[in-house]
């Protein structure tokens, strides 16, 4: 009977070590190109979790002495690759470290917040809107108790409130977008496509440094299906679509996938930080969390801070930047 322990030991380490390995297969060929399945996106999504178990499970089965240690360069192999998914991910924007005291008046300071249909977590964001004197705010997953009146009320000094509320069929999102602004806006407009699944985007165009800055936000379905990740990747390439050819624009919000996802490579701009070590999904998960909530630039806009805020009651971190406009040629 005193075996019974150690062979539980030795049975879960080999499964959790074959686990591991498959997974960081999966996540290697998504990145390589070699398939395209929802399966492996999601795999990639958790290539830092995958990576920190599995050096984990290393360590766990030195120091259990296990026998087993046969399947430890699969494991190994397995770190190495999640950790490369993670790693490749390079294309992001660093700030040039002006401080918010120092702003010229094409300045505009952006904040992205995941709600999680939670009221209070409206009243935080709003709080911290007045704090960084926040221009733009996209909101996602709005409470569907909050509607235009209620938003305007949260958020007095904004002259623009877009909320977005039906798909494209007429069908109430469960999800609702917002899109504030402090300067009224010169154009918005609800996009619905049937690509997108029961989803909605804001485009709005505001006038800034003498040319239009387009803002496009949006709250893409998580890939945990075949039909999500289609819907997914049905929007992220509409968001394209739409800022194709533009270099004034902010692309903002939660699009459940991470940097290191070919699909979000295929987006415009660049995103605002490094997201390797910020994650912003869940708030509850310090070290296993995910960098879904983003902030993407055109070449026209001078990254000059960003950060992840502090929680603000969703299982969301918001994500907050400021930029420079640079003047229209």
């Amino acid at each position: 009977m005193k075996t019974l322990p150690r062979r539980a030991l030795q049975g879960l380490l080999a499964l959790s070590g074959v686990g591991l390995t498959i997974a960081a297969m999966m996540a290697g060929l998504h990145l390589a190109g070699l398939d395209d399945i929802w399966i492996f996106d999601l795999a990639i999504q958790f290539s830092p979790a995958i990576a920190i178990a599995a050096l984990g499970w290393l360590a766990a089965a030195g120091l259990a002495g296990w026998r087993g240690r046969r399947l430890a360069p699969g494991v190994a192999a397995g770190a190495a690759v999640s950790l490369a998914c993670v790693l490749s991910f390079r294309a992001f924007d660093r700030p040039t470290g002006a401080g918010p005291d120092d702003r010229p008046a094409a300045v505009l300071t952006v904040i992205t917040a995941n709600v999680y249909g939670r009221p209070a977590a409206i009243d935080a964001v709003s709080e911290l809107a007045r704090q960084a004197k926040a221009d733009i705010v996209a909101i996602n997953e709005v409470p569907r108790a909050i509607g235009t009146q209620e938003l305007s009320a949260a958020f007095p000094a904004f002259a623009s409130v877009q909320l977005a509320r039906r798909d494209h069929g007429g069908h109430p999102i469960r999800h609702p977008t917002a899109l504030l602004m402090r300067d009224t806006a010169r154009q918005s407009r609800i996009i619905t496509d049937p690509a997108f699944g029961n989803r909605a985007a804001i485009l709005a165009g505001l006038d800034v440094a003498g040319a239009e800055l387009h803002i496009l936000t949006g709250h893409a379905k998580a890939p945990l299906s075949a039909g999500a990740f289609r819907r997914r990747n049905g929007m992220l390439a509409g968001f394209a679509r739409l800022l194709e050819g533009e270099d004034s624009f902010l692309l903002l919000g939660d699009f459940n996938t991470a940097p290191w996802s070919a699909h979000f490579r295929a987006l415009p701009g660049q995103r605002a930080c490094d997201a390797k070590f910020a994650s912003t999904w869940r708030t509850r998960w310090p070290f296993l969390g995910l960098a879904i909530d983003h902030i993407l630039a055109g070449p026209r806009l001078e990254l000059l801070d960003c950060r992840v805020e502090r929680p603000i009651g969703s299982d969301h971190f918001p994500v907050l930047a400021r930029y420079r406009i640079r003047p229209a040629d």
